[in-house]
């Protein structure tokens, strides 16, 4: 079974990106996407990218459909540029160490 994405008006692959209010509710439409078949868990690839599930065949492989199931990680993990490039805002009697 061949599973294509279609292409967008600049001719790349369309993705898709469903946000979710959790984890929780990720994993079930993804799920549910996937005609019932457990979905693939993916973490954040880059800073400023969310975890994700993609929908899954009966096999465990991703749907090529470009579609992405998001919702909110965890704040823990802060890239430091980002941190840095607002540290400006940061009230002067806060402490923090590099």
């Amino acid at each position: 079974m061949s599973q294509r994405r279609p292409s967008g008006p600049s001719g790349d692959p369309v993705l898709h990106f469903v946000q979710c209010n959790s984890r929780k509710e990720a994993k079930d439409r993804a799920q549910e996407a996937g005609k019932g078949n457990p979905p693939i868990h993916h973490t954040a690839h880059e800073p400023g990218q969310q975890p994700h599930f993609h929908p899954a065949d009966k096999d465990g492989n991703i749907y090529k459909d470009g579609s992405h199931y998001q919702y909110p990680g965890s704040y823990r993990f802060i890239h430091l540029s980002y941190y840095h490039s607002f540290s400006y805002l940061i009230p002067k009697t806060f402490s923090y160490k590099i």
